[in-house]
């Protein structure tokens, strides 16, 4: 029975982390897309999101049979999909940010850099204000950097949703089971 919990472990987080990262895509999208509704369409992604990790992780529930699933086994499982979720999440973005929404992320940009203008004038020095500036045109753009902290902050906020989720999705094994060959 272990082997086939091994097997079907990577799969399964890796299908509903795909879901999640999707789900998570979409959300930013549809807020570059409709700014006006960017509150409304947070907060119906982060239901969904609660709602899939609740569903993905129950499936795996029937698995352990008598032998219960842990609240570790849960929590295990959450973040091994906000993995695969910030994966899926990054390269969307990346995706987003260089070939399909490149003028609202530009806008962003100029506008994260003229509040860093207007906050660190005079105390940063040229040299460092260039840095700074190329830093944030890395965070937005470059892949590497996206994708990391994609993932980064993926299995960060699926675990702390995963802490309360696994209250509810974690079995205690079954007391009354007689595992002496009957």
């Amino acid at each position: 029975m272990q082997t086939m919990i091994g097997k079907t472990f990577w799969q399964d987080a890796s299908v509903g982390g795909a879901v999640l990262g999707l789900v998570n895509l979409a959300e930013v999208a549809l807020s570059v897309m409709l700014p006006s509704a960017a509150g409304v369409v947070s907060i119906a992604s982060l239901i969904a999101t609660i709602y899939l990790i609740i569903y993905f992780t129950r499936k795996r529930v029937p698995l352990y049979g008598h032998y219960g699933f842990s609240y570790g086994q849960s929590m295990d499982f959450i973040v091994v999909m906000g993995l695969f979720a910030g994966v899926m999440q990054g390269a969307g973005q990346v995706i987003l940010a260089n070939f399909l929404f490149t003028d609202y992320y530009n806008e962003l940009l100029m506008a994260t850099q003229q509040q860093m203008r207007d906050v660190y004038s005079g105390m940063l020095k040229g040299e460092q204000m260039t840095q700074m500036m190329e830093w944030s045109r890395k965070v937005i753009f470059s892949p590497a950097v996206v994708l990391v902290s994609n993932i980064y902050s993926n299995v960060i906020g699926k675990a702390f949703l995963g802490l309360f989720a696994s209250l509810v999705i974690k079995r205690d094994p079954d007391i009354f089971y007689n595992d002496n060959g009957q």
